[in-house]
Order: C-alpha cells, then sequence, then structure tokens
C-alpha cells in the first residue's frame, strides 16, 4: 500500500508539473504573440517612416533639380528691378554697333494678375551694316519679346556714310514680384 500511495503521490506531482508546463507554456506564448503584434505594429510604423523619408528625398531632388529650369524660366522675363538695367542693355548694345539710339515710349501694361508687359520704341540710326546687325543681335535678347512694329529706311549721307534708321517697337514680357 505504500507503493501505491507513493504512486499517487509520483502521479500527482507529475500532473501538477505538467499542468504547470502547460500554463507556463500557455503563458509564455501569449506573451511571445503579444510582443510579436507589437514588434509587427513597429516594424510596420518603421517601414512606414522609412518610406515618408524616401519620397521626402525625393521631393528634395526633384526640387533641386527644377531649380535651375526656375532660373532659366526666370532669365526670359524682366522684374520691375530690372527694367533700367533692360533700358540701359538696350541702348549699350545699340551703341556698341556704333548707332546713335533714342528710346522713347516705355511704358508698362498689365497682362495678367502675374505679368505687364514694357512696351518701348527704339530709335536707332548707323550705316546698313551696323543698323541689321543691331536689329539682329535684337532678335536673339535673352527675354521674351514681341515686336509690335518695326521700319527701317535710308536718311541719305555721303557715299560712305550713308545713314539708315531703324525704328523698334517692342513689348518686353515682365513679372510682377
Amino acid at each position: 500500500m505504500k507503493k501505491i500511495f507513493k504512486f499517487k503521490k509520483i502521479l500527482i506531482v507529475a500532473v501538477l508539473t505538467f499542468f504547470a508546463s502547460v500554463v507556463c507554456v500557455v503563458f509564455m506564448f501569449s506573451i511571445i504573440s503579444l510582443k510579436s503584434t507589437k514588434a509587427k505594429d513597429a516594424h510596420i510604423k518603421y517601414l512606414e517612416k522609412v518610406s515618408m523619408q524616401d519620397k521626402i528625398s525625393t521631393l528634395k531632388e526633384e526640387i533641386e533639380s527644377s531649380s535651375s529650369d526656375i532660373e532659366k524660366l526666370d532669365s526670359l522675363f524682366i522684374s520691375e528691378e530690372e527694367t533700367v538695367d533692360f533700358l540701359n542693355y538696350t541702348e549699350d548694345l545699340a551703341k556698341g554697333f556704333g548707332l546713335e539710339v533714342e528710346i522713347s515710349d516705355v511704358s508698362f501694361g498689365e497682362s495678367s494678375k502675374e505679368t505687364h508687359v514694357l512696351s518701348l520704341s527704339i530709335n536707332a540710326v548707323g550705316t546698313f551694316d551696323q543698323v541689321s546687325d543691331y536689329l539682329k543681335a535684337m532678335e536673339n535678347i535673352p527675354y521674351e519679346i514681341s515686336i509690335v512694329s518695326s521700319s527701317l529706311s535710308y536718311k541719305g549721307g555721303a557715299e560712305e556714310s550713308d545713314l539708315w534708321e531703324a525704328n523698334i517697337s517692342f513689348e518686353v514680357l515682365s513679372i510682377k514680384i
């Protein structure tokens, strides 16, 4: 009987140990499962942040690459501060070709909410070569211009110094700042 009692005792201890082990395994599994869910959520947040940083980096690169395009576009327009410089540029250009030049009828007109038009007339007098070279140079100035009217007329003079007169009226697109 002692053996049976001892066997029952061992059996009860074994069963209790088994149930304790099962409870421990279930408890550990639930903790691991909970930690796994938290880790998964943290990983998803991390991936979202990495994705957002990549998008921001890409956007910065696009902005940096488009800055040269913006500068090129801005160079086509004359700001209000650059108006005097532009007038001096056209006058110096004419004088550089040896022409007598007069700029007149300078005015501003509104084209849209963001832009306005600088209108001006230039009268240049010189030899035919000087006048034609100046007109070619004006066609290639680095601004958005629209020629309203132009005329070229013979003024006369001695054979070697035949004078020609060019009258050009044009509009330059400007931006309002």
